[in-house]
């Protein structure tokens, strides 16, 4: 339990099973939107060119990992560099393909609108693959699909009348 009174979800786990589960700790060592905000081991990592990818720092001299009392290891994660108007993990790490916005989607809206990409195939309730607040003028922004399926894109405006849906195929 931490000095604040928190008990994170391995204490209750702990305490209903017996074992000592590993905990992570994952919003604290994540790019902000200052450097001043920050943690120092966070920058010292990034300054330091560690992390290529998510992860768990260990300490060499103890092999113990970089935590707290009230869990076992921070999980770090890398800064986010803007690859097509979007992070770049979703397509480094989730390898998915940028796909363009149909403008035909745009050409009638001079406001924001919701672009959504759902896959061919499911309900009209489907939860999309990709979504996205554009402008016209953000038309280099990609959504960002997984090859090798159809998908029914469309445009939802303000007042939330939708356009038709264009389909398409990522390949």
């Amino acid at each position: 339990i931490a000095s604040d009174g928190w008990e994170p979800m391995g204490y209750w786990l702990r305490k209903l099973t017996g074992q000592d589960p590993f905990t992570l700790f994952a919003p604290t060592m994540t790019e902000r939107l200052t450097v001043d905000e920050e943690h120092p081991a966070y920058r010292y990592a990034v300054d330091n060119h560690l992390l290529s990818s998510v992860s768990v720092m260990k300490n060499n001299a103890t092999g113990g990992y970089y935590g707290t009392e009230s869990f076992d290891a921070y999980v770090f994660f890398p800064p986010v560099s803007i690859i097509h108007g979007r992070p770049d993990w979703l397509f480094n790490t989730m390898h998915r393909k940028p796909v363009e916005i149909p403008v035909l989607l745009l050409q009638n809206s001079d406001s924001a609108v919701l672009i959504q990409a759902f896959a061919a195939g499911e309900p009209p309730t489907a939860i999309p693959v990709d979504q996205i607040v554009i402008t016209k003028q953000d038309m280099q922004t990609r959504l960002a699909l997984p090859a090798g399926r159809k998908y029914w894109i469309r445009a939802v405006y303000a007042g939330a009348s939708a356009s038709k849906p264009i389909g398409i195929v990522v390949d």
